[in-house]
């Protein structure tokens, strides 16, 4: 069970990566609540999967992402 976790976290961070490089110059409010969403189900996805350092670096990117968010609502 914890393998096909694992597989889905592996296929959402290729995707993950596949949408910033296409949408790289887009930060919009909505895209970023959009990848806060995405780096949550990646997050959750690593824990089931057991790949818990991997979840530690995708709570830093969710971190980075509040951030983000805050500055757009700051303008």
């Amino acid at each position: 069970m914890e393998l096909t976790f694992g597989i889905t976290a592996v296929i959402l961070c290729i995707l993950y990566v596949i949408m910033l490089v296409i949408l790289r110059d887009v930060q919009t409010l909505d895209y970023v609540i959009f990848k806060i969403f995405f780096v949550l189900a990646i997050t959750l996805f690593c824990v089931l999967g057991g790949l818990y350092f991997s979840a530690i670096i995708w709570i830093v990117n969710l971190a980075i992402q509040f951030l983000l968010l805050y500055m757009i609502l700051d303008d």
